[in-house]
């Protein structure tokens, strides 16, 4: 067959399709068991810390998480549960819009469902150096012990710090120059945290 006919052209590229198709099928199935093993690693790190279940090596969080955590299914998602420094702890994963596109995280309150015992981000695309800012420890630990009497909390978005120090005035510091995520990051919350107290109190009764 002649390299300058049209059959041979159509089957040459026919062949150079096929030949990347089946490596790009393989690397993905080479590489689907450690993405998934890497997202659920990345999921439990964020379940421990929002609960403030401390571990000093990496490696240790699949095998803490198995000892400590608990999960039950719920009309409303995963109940998470664990006992820390003898307390129990709740905690549920949200989701909502954010200005770029979807914010998940993890949320947790404490037994008698009148405080944050912590938050920490599984994905988020926010601007960097911005709205990406809330993935900053700075921003997370200012949630810890933070008292929610209604089930919300309110963003201060005037005062710049980093962090507001009155843990009872149910009111963290948004991030400065990012005032929609901010806003996104409040609502999005303070409808999983009516949400998790009401899982918590029903379990009470």
């Amino acid at each position: 067959m002649k390299k300058e006919s049209k059959v041979y052209s159509v089957l040459f590229t026919f062949g150079i399709t096929f030949v990347l198709v089946a490596l790009l099928a393989l690397a993905n199935e080479s590489t689907k068991e450690p993405i998934a093993r890497n997202n659920e690693l990345f999921f439990r790190r964020a379940v421990l810390f929002a609960m403030n279940i401390p571990y000093d090596r990496i490696d240790q969080v699949f095998d803490l998480y198995s000892k400590t955590v608990t999960e039950r299914t719920t009309d409303q998602g995963i109940l998470y549960q664990a006992v820390q420094d003898g307390e129990t702890v709740f905690a549920m994963k949200f989701a909502g819009n954010g200005l770029w596109g979807t914010i998940t995280g993890i949320v947790a309150i404490s037994e008698d469902a009148s405080r944050i015992v912590g938050i920490d981000f599984v994905e988020q695309n926010e601007t960097p150096g911005l709205g990406g800012r809330i993935d900053d420890l700075w921003f997370k630990e200012q949630f810890r012990g933070e008292a929610i009497p209604e089930g919300r909390i309110t963003m201060l978005r005037s005062a710049g710090r980093l962090g507001d120090p009155d843990s009872d005035n149910a009111a963290v510091d948004a991030v400065t120059g990012a005032t929609l995520t901010s806003e996104s990051v409040e609502k999005i919350l303070n409808q999983y945290l009516h949400t998790l107290q009401n899982l918590v109190r029903e379990g009470k009764n």
